[in-house]
């Protein structure tokens, strides 16, 4: 899944697994704001994106396994 956001949170591009992986199309998640589209995460991850961005230094993300149709997986 690839996710393109700016520095305001907001998803520039993506791909169709991403979009998927919330339900959405393409269409239905460029331009959003991730915190409108996963609000109960958007925080913790804008906070890793800046982090990344003014360090310089890359990070592993949070790892979510999904099973073939989609759905995530619970353990």
């Amino acid at each position: 899944m690839i996710w393109c956001k700016d520095t305001n949170n907001c998803i520039l591009i993506t791909n169709a697994y991403a979009a998927a992986s919330i339900g959405k199309t393409i269409k239905e998640v460029e331009g959003k704001s991730t915190y409108d589209l996963y609000p109960g995460y958007a925080e913790e991850y804008h906070n890793t994106d800046l982090e990344v961005i003014r360090s310089g230094c890359p990070k592993i993300g949070i790892i979510e396994t999904y099973k073939r149709d989609g759905k995530y997986l619970t353990t």
